[in-house]
């Protein structure tokens, strides 16, 4: 770590990534910490990548607001040394609050995604794209302040976009669907896009929206819109909130909010419905205290949850109401009150069903013997499976109704009722001489119907990158080109001009559905690395790989040759070799250190 940057004293590491490394510094002219952003070295000399770093201090300087870190200085006069020079933001990145216990509440990240939102919101103005909104580039202060960071990739409507042949530029788990595809023109939807996948992540406890085990899975997985329902991976979501999620993940940008404006809008409301506006102050008492704020708002949010339940209530709306008193005996199991509501509102709404269908199954039946009355299984309630994070988790069980078994010699007929529709076993009517006759009867055999072939299905195959040419069961097929393909699945081999010899099988599945589109991203043959030494740890591109002696596989992101950087440390953290070496598909790299 150097000493000093200029006129910048550096104080410390405060975070690293893939391009750059984040120094906490001191501006001695000015007497202020500052935040200093310091490229690879291997990186500054690639004129794309210091090409890269320059673009976000141009973007950033357009651009003048409360969410978003002030620059103050840039340099990439020195071939192997550019730096930015921003605001300090004394808090922690969201990714690291999501992942800290206990569990942050969809209110809070609600909160924190309304503060990028106004961010975004300004940039949109200044016809600024982000294209890499994710939680590592969102910082929340201590003092609640909500800062989005890292505009290296940001794209100005009506400029040429910043891309790198063969790659794609962004962080697959957060890209839009026409990011991966690169087939049109991006807008601002493509913000509204990773927010929501930002929303998925601090409404579920961490979790990501499109998750694989491999970049290409990930990538498929948000082409096809695939994604689990945020309320089955954690209690607290609720039906309104899965709704704005859904909404802003949509493939199609045409059925997505329309501007990130429209999406605060509705968090605004979902929030405010819930007695919370001023959000810096919120998360300013979040970041102070963690689990005690977290208990006390559990404890506001069950007044508000309770008040808006009994309005619900009183105007008819009965599905919202039990939501949320569910959602109130999710965050306190113990509510007596909640419990009781929710007991009356369903029962009520079993007897109001099974009226309405018993009376459709007696019409007719007057000489039954005796009639078997099976009353409601209790349906699951939204608190059933939860686990409250405000209070201690006790799984509240409404009443069970038992099986009735009432002898009838001469049961009435009935007037004629509408008979509902039967979501589960309510009421069934059997009178002992129609299943006595039902038993003699005999239904023939038929013959088995022909097999019936589904029809086939129109798919569309594109592949990353362009380059890539595409078999389907052996037969070429052009990217981007429609398919007719029935239902079942497919094995498709990739093909690059340059490696015909590496060809990558991959495999897909189409539906019986509507129209289809697969994207393929072709994994390049990887390079190899091997060094041998005594003692030591080989460290390549700033990730730990293992000891001396192995032979290591390095991912391999395009065809060009691109220059790495590999490291060995000793045991006690001596230097042993620091040099750069070229990475490309196929290349082998052996060194032997004395």
């Amino acid at each position: 770590m150097r000493e000093r940057i200029e006129k910048y004293r550096v104080l410390e590491e405060i975070g690293h990534g893939g391009m750059s490394v984040v120094y906490r510094g001191h501006d001695e002219n000015l007497d202020r910490d500052v935040a200093i952003k310091v490229m690879h070295r291997h990186l500054a000399r690639d004129p794309d990548a210091r090409e890269r770093f320059a673009r976000e201090a141009r973007a950033v300087a357009r651009l003048t607001h409360h969410n978003i870190p002030e620059i103050y200085d840039f340099s990439a006069d020195e071939p192997e040394l550019s730096y930015l020079v921003t605001e300090l933001v004394q808090g922690a990145p969201l990714s690291e609050l999501v992942r800290s216990e206990p569990r942050m509440l969809p209110e809070v990240g609600a909160m924190i995604v309304v503060a990028v939102a106004q961010a975004l919101t300004h940039a949109h103005a200044h016809q600024i794209i982000h294209r890499d909104v994710k939680p590592e580039n969102i910082l929340v202060g201590r003092d609640g302040v909500v800062k989005l960071t890292d505009f290296g990739i940001a794209q100005i409507v009506g400029l040429e976009s910043m891309t790198i042949t063969g790659t794609l530029v962004g962080s697959p788990a957060h890209m839009s669907p026409e990011q991966i595809e690169g087939a049109r023109v991006l807008d601002f939807r493509a913000d509204v896009w990773a927010l929501g996948t930002v929303l998925f992540v601090v409404a579920t406890g961490g979790a990501l929206p499109f998750d694989a085990t491999t970049p290409h899975a990930v990538l498929k997985r948000i082409l096809e819109g695939r994604y689990d329902d945020p309320r089955r991976l954690n209690e607290h979501v609720e039906a309104e909130l899965a709704r704005i999620i859904g909404r802003c993940l949509q493939v199609e940008r045409e059925l997505r909010y329309p501007s990130i404006e429209a999406l605060a809008a509705d968090l605004e409301a979902w929030l405010a419905a819930r007695g919370l506006r001023d959000y810096e102050g919120e998360l300013a008492q979040f970041m102070a205290d963690r689990d005690g704020y977290q208990r006390r708002l559990g404890e506001r949010l069950v007044a508000a949850l309770m008040a808006n339940a009994h309005e619900f209530a009183a105007d008819g709306q009965v599905h919202k109401a039990l939501e949320a008193y569910g959602r109130v005996l999710t965050l306190d199991p113990d509510h007596d009150e909640a419990a009781e509501r929710v007991r009356r509102l369903s029962t009520g709404m079993k007897v109001r069903r099974g009226l309405a269908i018993s009376g459709g199954l007696l019409v007719g039946v007057a000489a039954a013997v005796a009639v078997i009355v099976l009353m409601p299984e209790p349906e699951p309630t939204p608190w059933a499976s939860g686990r409250a994070l405000a209070l201690r988790p006790v799984p509240v069980t409404p009443p069970r109704l038992e099986r009735v078994v009432a002898p009838v010699e001469t049961p009435p007929t009935p007037a004629p009722t509408t008979a509902g529709r039967a979501t589960g076993p309510v009421m069934v009517v059997a009178a002992a001489q129609v299943v006595a006759r039902q038993a003699q009867l005999r239904t023939p055999k038929r013959p088995k119907p022909p097999e019936i072939k589904e029809p086939p299905v129109p798919v569309r195959l594109s592949a990353e990158p362009p380059a890539v040419r595409l078999r389907v069961e052996g037969k070429a097929v052009q990217p981007g080109s429609d398919l007719a393909l029935r239902p079942g699945r497919y094995k498709v081999q990739l093909v690059h001009p340059e490696f015909t010899d590496a060809v990558d099988v991959q495999g897909f599945e189409v539906k019986a559905a509507d129209k289809q589109r697969f994207h393929f991203v072709y994994r390049y043959p990887p390079a190899r690395v091997k060094i041998d030494c005594a003692d030591g740890t080989v460290i390549i591109n700033d990730k730990t790989y293992g000891p001396c002696g192995r032979t290591y596989e390095i991912p391999v992101t395009s065809h060009e040759a691109r220059t790495g950087l590999i490291k060995v440390t000793s045991a006690t953290g001596q230097t042993l070799l620091n040099r750069s070496f070229i990475i490309k598909p196929k290349a082998q790299l052996v060194l032997r250190l004395e």
